[in-house]
């Protein structure tokens, strides 16, 4: 995990700096405290789904970019959660199975999310 994480770390550093703002500024944009922010930037925390939404929306990415740093996948929505509520689960075991590999993961997410928002649009 340690060199995932810097890796991703260091990605994160880099959309900040083409924002040209400070930790501390954009960890107050995203609600976070800048000392949080900073651990993530070298490597030392993974952020919570919620923190890579409010990033991804922050610097205007979208949310699969960031998720894919931590080898993981864009949790499911609520109108999703409605249709398939084991789709929660669904997403989780796909994210931690470490047989698969990211771009299986992305994969396999890909084809679930399809097959919900199917099922939403049908209006089951």
């Amino acid at each position: 995990m340690g060199e995932k994480w810097i890796t991703a770390g260091t990605e994160l550093r880099d959309l900040r700096k083409k924002t040209k703002l400070s930790v501390f500024k954009v960890a107050k944009m995203v609600h976070i405290s800048g000392n949080y922010l900073s651990m993530l930037e070298r490597g030392i925390n993974a952020p919570s789904d919620s923190v890579l939404f409010n990033l991804s929306e922050f610097y205007g990415v979208n949310p699969s970019q960031l998720f894919k740093l931590y080898d993981r996948v864009v949790p499911p929505n609520d109108e999703q959660l409605a249709v398939m509520p084991s789709l929660k689960k669904i997403m989780t075991e796909i994210s931690v199975d470490s047989k698969l590999t990211p771009e299986e993961k992305e994969e396999f997410a890909k084809q679930v999310y399809d097959i919900a928002n199917d099922l939403v649009n049908r209006g089951w």
